[in-house]
Parts: structure tokens; C-alpha cells; sequence
């Protein structure tokens, strides 16, 4: 069956129901006093990119028990939320005993799960996992609420860790102890990790779970574009199209460096974690900046957008 692909600027999104999708940052612009060249490898981004459209989806049973389960919702009950949540189709789980603080919302009209058990960080630690074991407990809990490990990029990162300790008389830390340790893995779409993670979970006392979030929209594409190359990225950066995302360093020193240099430059597909209406999933380009200074060599990281407003030849079949 042919397939007919809309050419539709992506920014512009004219097809979304809702707001335009836009990258999120603080404004970039390089200083005019600055060049702005290519040092990264002209192949390393992918020549086009499919944007997808954020369709209902629908949990299964045994994930939605499982989820019930991860949690401990040994008396669950469907309750009304205390803050309205926007999913018609919204389930929302209360531990009888626990009240409150224990609670799961399954949200499958925005393909995504939340779970939150209230703790205190002044109970002592017992057997919280290492990093190394939570990673491993954290793609167990995906395999039971029914994701493809296959679908999961090898990053991951630590989230929701918090440590604790014995401090002298002068504030020093003495010693340290691990409360609870995160877990956030990454979902890859055509082989390009979302930037935000599709999970995240954190263990307490025992390896238990105190709270996780899923987020798993169901992706349809919607179009096929060609990606930008060097020559058009750095023009958009020039162009102050790209957002600095918060990082640490201070933007405003920019004004002292000699030279920037595009270092290296990587694709991510763009998604917002949590209990977040979405209409698009699209691509972005995140690229370190060299900042050659006068003394020292620092790198900032920005993000452009990357798609040309072109549809990709030879898909129309």
C-alpha cells in the first residue's frame, strides 16, 4: 500500500493537537568574537529521521498486576487521585493500610505508570543494593511490566540515590552510608536514545521499591524527514536557534573564548518522563562545544533542532 508522507516543518508541528514541541533550555548564543567551526566526524548523525505520534496505549492486565505487585498493593483500592491527573482512562491504586502513602497511577492514555511509597530517610539502612544489583533489579522490573530489554539503551544512570552519614564537630563527613539507591534507564527509538529517561526506580531497606516511574508512550510514525549536516547545524547555533541545557558551567565567560569547536555531536529523540501529555516524539541534536579560552579549555553542551523541512526521498512506496 503507498504510503503519502505530509511535508510539515516538525517545529512547527501543524498536525499537533496541542502546543508546538520545543527543546527546553535557556536561549544560546555564541559570542560574534568567537568562530564557530566543525571539529566532530561528519558521519557519526543519521541522514534522516522518522517523528512519531504519541498514540493511547493500552496496559495489559498482567502488566497492570504486576505493576500492583511491584508495589506491594497487597489492599489496593481505585480511588479518585488528590490531584487531577489528565487520562480519561486513568486507574488510580491506594494501599487500604498505608492511606496515601502508598499509592500507583496507571495513566495508559499517556503510556505511563507512577509509583510513590512514603519512607524516611532516619530508618537505618539494611541491605539497600549496590549499584551494580539495582541496575540488575531495575531491567527485572521492566521485564515485569512487559518491556523489551531489546528496546533499552546500555546507558544508564543513578537517580534518586541518597546517602547519609556521621559528621565531627567541624561538619566533615565521617562516615557515609547509602539510604536508597536510583536506577534511570533510557528507551532507544531506531536505535537513538531518548534523552529523558523511559525509567526510573529506587530501592530502599531489603531492595524494596519505594517509588518508580515508567514512561512507555505508544509510537506510530507519523513522517520521514532529512536530518541537518555540520554546515546547517552550526548556522542554526549561529542563528540562536539552539537552548543551553542547565549544566555547570557559566555561559557568560563564553565571552572570552577564542574559538568554539563542534567536538562531538549526538542524536537523541525528544519525550517528557511522567504523567505528561505528549503529541510528538521528535529528533534533536545535542552537540559539546570546545570553548578554547584563553588560559583553559572548557565544554558546553547545547541542543538544536536537527531536522531539515524536506521529506526523505524514496520513502513514497
Amino acid at each position: 500500500m503507498k504510503t503519502t508522507i505530509v511535508a510539515t516543518i516538525l517545529l512547527a508541528a501543524a498536525s499537533c493537537s496541542g502546543a508546538p514541541p520545543q527543546l527546553e533550555g535557556d536561549p544560546f548564543q555564541p559570542p560574534p568574537s568567537a568562530p564557530l567551526c566543525w571539529g566532530a566526524t561528519s558521519n557519526s548523525l543519521p541522514k534522516a529521521f522518522w517523528v512519531y505520534r504519541v498514540m493511547p496505549k493500552a496496559f495489559s492486565g498482567a502488566q497492570m498486576s504486576n505493576a500492583i505487585a511491584l508495589g506491594r498493593l497487597q489492599a489496593a483500592r481505585l480511588v479518585t487521585p488528590p490531584v487531577p491527573i489528565p487520562d480519561r482512562q486513568l486507574s488510580y491504586f491506594q494501599d487500604a493500610a498505608a492511606g496515601a502513602q502508598r499509592h500507583l497511577a496507571i495513566a495508559p492514555t499517556l503510556g505511563s505508570m507512577e509509583y510513590y511509597a512514603g519512607v524516611s530517610l532516619r530508618e537505618p539502612a539494611v541491605e539497600v543494593p549496590s549499584e551494580e544489583l539495582a541496575k540488575s533489579l531495575a531491567f527485572s522490573c521492566l521485564f515485569a511490566l512487559g518491556i523489551d530489554r531489546s528496546q533499552i539503551a546500555d546507558t544508564y544512570r543513578n537517580s534518586g540515590t541518597a546517602t547519609g552519614g556521621k559528621l565531627d564537630q567541624h561538619g566533615q563527613r565521617l562516615t557515609t552510608t547509602t539510604l536508597r539507591r536510583g536506577v534511570a534507564l533510557f528507551r532507544r527509538i531506531d536505535g537513538v536514545q531518548v534523552a529523558a529517561p523511559c525509567f526510573r526506580v529506587v530501592f530502599g531497606n531489603h531492595a524494596r521499591i519505594t517509588q518508580f516511574t515508567l514512561t512507555w508512550r505508544n509510537l506510530i510514525p507519523d513522517a520521514a524527514y532529512q536530518a541537518a549536516g555540520p554546515e546547517q547545524l552550526t548556522d542554526r547555533i549561529k542563528a540562536g536557534r539552539a537552548v543551553a541545557p542547565p549544566q555547570d558551567f557559566d555561559l557568560a565567560t563564553l565571552a572570552q573564548a577564542r574559538r568554539l569547536v563542534v567536538a562531538k555531536a549526538t542524536p537523541f529523540y525528544y519525550d517528557k518522563p511522567g504523567l505528561t501529555p505528549l503529541d510528538l516524539v521528535f529528533p534533536f541534536a545535542e552537540l559539546e562545544l570546545r570553548a578554547e579560552m584563553p588560559e583553559t579549555t572548557n565544554t558546553v553542551f547545547v541542543q538544536v533542532p536537527i531536522l531539515l523541512t524536506n521529506i526523505v526521498a524514496g520513502l513514497d512506496n
